[in-house]
């Protein structure tokens, strides 16, 4: 019998704007169990951290080589039982909010998806591998809001 995948989500700072959103939790469940059905393993600890405009840009200077702020940073866990690490950065998610026209939490999820689709092996560095997975980041995000 398969072992049922599991993850459990830890927040570093949670923003107000998180704290009991009920549509974050159904999201991440949705989210979770989507790609566990794809057989994307999923499983382990996730932790989810949200750091300053200059803490944002030093880190992807550091780990990426690019000198400017991002919205969000993926690091795999360097334990077996963990699943991963997403940084997020609160200035991009409320500046890309506004002007993507969604409230904050919608925003969020959208980065939070992308972070995830990047701890699963997902990338855009190449157009055929960003077509993947922005298809993929795209069917799932609305196939959850518009569903």
């Amino acid at each position: 019998m398969d072992k049922k995948k599991t993850f459990e989500l830890q927040f570093v700072d949670e923003p107000v704007e998180l704290t009991n959103s009920k549509v974050f939790s159904e999201f991440t469940s949705f989210v979770f169990l989507a790609l566990n059905e794809k057989g994307l393993d999923c499983s382990g600890e996730l932790t989810a951290a949200f750091v300053s405009d200059e803490q944002m840009a030093q880190f992807n200077l550091e780990y990426r080589g690019k000198n400017k702020v991002t919205d969000v940073l993926s690091f795999e866990s360097p334990f077996d039982e963990g699943f991963g690490e997403l940084v997020f950065c609160l200035s991009q998610i409320e500046k890309q909010a506004v002007s993507n026209s969604w409230d904050w939490v919608q925003e969020f999820c959208w980065l939070f998806l992308h972070g995830v689709l990047h701890l699963v092996g997902y990338d855009h560095e190449a157009d055929k591998e960003a077509e993947l997975m922005f298809k993929l980041q795209e069917d799932l995000f609305f196939d959850f809001f518009k569903g």
